[in-house]
């Protein structure tokens, strides 16, 4: 069972807005009840009409997840390449098989800032 989900600032502070190309760094926390051998954690990252923009899932970076029964917390970095606009997330769980555990549409809205970390950095 998803517990938490949270994009983190660069002080480990739960945020709703990121820098123009700045990482985005997700937080996500489930609870398991049984052994997973090769579990599936995804995310995808949808425009604010539904269209979903990127889909990233551990399988596809070569990471593998065994996780026992208990709680478990990722910290998932994205490259942000998108767009000054509003954004959401859905995040999925699921058996290496592709039956799904738990899974979570549009439950995280958040900004990229037409503003970046750095001074030279912005979209106008």
């Amino acid at each position: 069972k998803i517990k938490v989900i949270q994009i983190l600032d660069e002080n480990e502070i739960p945020t709703s807005e990121v820098f123009y190309m700045a990482p985005i760094r997700f937080k996500i926390v489930v609870e398991i009840f049984e052994f997973i051998s090769n579990a599936l954690i995804d995310i995808k990252i949808l425009s604010k009409d539904g269209i979903i923009i990127t889909h990233s899932i551990n399988s596809d970076a070569g990471f593998e997840y065994n996780l026992s029964p208990g709680t478990h917390e990722f910290i998932i970095t994205l490259e942000n390449s998108f767009h000054p606009d509003y954004y959401n997330i859905t995040v999925g769980v699921h058996y290496p098989n592709g039956n799904t555990i738990d899974y979570l549409e549009h439950i995280y809205d958040f900004e990229v800032l037409n503003i970046g970390k750095a001074e030279d950095v912005a979209r106008i």
